[in-house]
């Protein structure tokens, strides 16, 4: 009987070191603080992290192989797909490679303000596209809450401001005497 016998410790070994090095990315992806959505070319969502489920209200499984039109109000949501087709077709990037603050639509149909970052790989031929978004609800509730701080405050110091300034103009005038 003959018999045939290969190593295949240096390939098991790289194998290990391949799931090893995705499992570590995977684990950096979902312990992300921000969002992040991966579509293809198509639109349809590809990857959905952990913080995407918390800021959208949707489990990973609900929004993966759908439109990423989901998590859109109107009217971006009905001009998505004809953006992503004119870019395809030689169009100009609007949001690709740009840093932009733009609306967002949770599970519940509340609309959101978000900071929107993407990114485009080409793989294989095909486009993928990566958003890293963050939720600017809080940012926004606390320009507001300081906005009006300052604007009460504002309004509250100039009415004795103004009084204590016509006085010291009196003085000044010599209407009242040395």
């Amino acid at each position: 009987m003959l018999g045939v016998y290969e190593d295949i410790t240096d390939r098991k070994q790289t194998e290990l070191a391949l799931v090893m090095s995705e499992l570590r990315l995977r684990s950096v992806v979902d312990t992300m603080a921000d969002a992040l959505i991966t579509i293809d070319q198509h639109g349809v969502v590809q990857g959905f992290n952990t913080a995407a489920e918390q800021i959208f209200g949707y489990r990973a499984a609900e929004v993966i192989g759908q439109n990423v039109r989901m998590l859109m109000p109107a009217p971006y949501r009905s001009e998505h797909d004809k953006y992503l087709a004119s870019y395809l077709d030689g169009g100009r990037a609007r949001v690709i490679g740009k840093r932009r603050e733009v609306a967002a639509c949770r599970s519940n149909g509340e609309i959101f303000p978000i900071e929107l970052a993407v990114a485009e790989v080409i793989e294989e031929g095909m486009h993928l596209y990566s958003g890293i978004v963050r939720d600017l609800t809080e940012q926004k509730r606390n320009e507001r809450i300081k906005s009006e701080f300052i604007s009460t405050v504002s309004h509250e110091l100039r009415t004795p401001l103004t009084s204590v300034r016509g006085s010291l103009g009196l003085l000044k005038s010599g209407v009242t005497g040395e």
